[in-house]
């Protein structure tokens, strides 16, 4: 008796074990918070889902109105969020089963990361978490003034979140400047334009929230040849040593700054104009 007693006990023992493990929760961080990742929704076509089953038995009964909401915004408790017309993103209401309450096939109106809660549910004082959404990345372009020429000369434009440097996208711009980031995620940003022969470009404080990012404009001067941040002597220097020469030729093929595989009086006067300037930071 005394070893099935033992036996019992290492068999409830092992099922505890089992039960933690699988009911373990994943964190996630969203917007900053860590969250339980098995709320985070996962959208179907474009469409998102979400059912609530009671947690304890009196919190539902058939037929009971039951409102919902999707708020901008991520937090463990209703009191960390704002709740506010400007940061409702979906509302409903909708009639319980005696356990559960469902909502289908809702689209945000703009999905940031936000949290959803319900509302109505007995016993409950105020308004209960369920769920989360994760922002749905966006897309930031732009324009950059620089000179092309004849070599089809491009930008270099560099999008980094700032104070998390391992996130950063790099893309290359088209001859006439043009450029796209696609997948980009909440968050506050610094924008860095290079392009050979000329001073680079910085947009700080970009704030990435629910929408595209579009027609950020910038000015790349050229003239820059001594990797640093102003047009000046040095670069007048590197002119005059390859005047009259051509891009294949030259000691610094940087010098062909109208990109036409010269070195002239167009180069010269390209950072002539742009003399004593440094390198735009906005």
């Amino acid at each position: 008796m005394k070893y099935l007693y033992r036996l019992v006990l290492m068999i409830l023992a092992l099922m505890m074990l089992t039960s933690m493990s699988v009911n373990a929760a994943t964190t996630v961080t969203l917007g900053g918070v860590e969250v339980d990742g098995n709320l985070v929704l996962q959208p179907a076509s474009g469409k998102y889902s979400v059912t609530y089953n009671e947690s304890i038995e009196t919190e539902l009964t058939a037929g009971q109105q039951i409102v919902f909401l999707v708020v901008k915004g991520v937090a463990t408790t209703p009191a960390g969020l704002t709740i506010s017309a400007d940061t409702i993103r979906y509302m409903d209401q909708g009639a319980s089963t005696d356990t559960s309450i469902a909502f289908s096939n809702f689209i945000p109106s703009s999905i940031p990361n936000c949290t959803l809660l319900i509302s109505g549910l007995t016993g409950v004082d105020g308004p209960k978490i369920i769920g989360y959404i994760e922002a749905v990345p966006v897309n930031v372009s732009g324009s950059l003034s620089f000179i092309s020429g004849s070599i089809g000369r491009v930008a270099t434009v560099t999008l980094t979140e700032n104070g998390y440097p391992t996130n950063t996208k790099t893309v290359q711009s088209n001859t006439s400047g043009q450029y796209s980031i696609t997948g980009v995620t909440e968050g506050t940003y610094t924008l860095v334009a290079t392009a050979e022969s000329h001073a680079s470009y910085t947009k700080n404080l970009i704030s990435i929230n629910e929408f595209d990012v579009t027609m950020l404009l910038g000015t790349l001067y050229p003239g820059e040849l001594s990797n640093d941040v102003n047009i000046g002597f040095t670069d007048l220097t590197y002119i005059l040593a390859d005047y009259n020469k051509t891009r294949l030729t030259a000691i610094k093929p940087q010098t062909d700054i109208s990109g036409d595989n010269n070195i002239n009086f167009t180069d010269l006067s390209d950072l002539l104009a742009n003399y004593n300037k440094f390198a735009i930071t906005e």
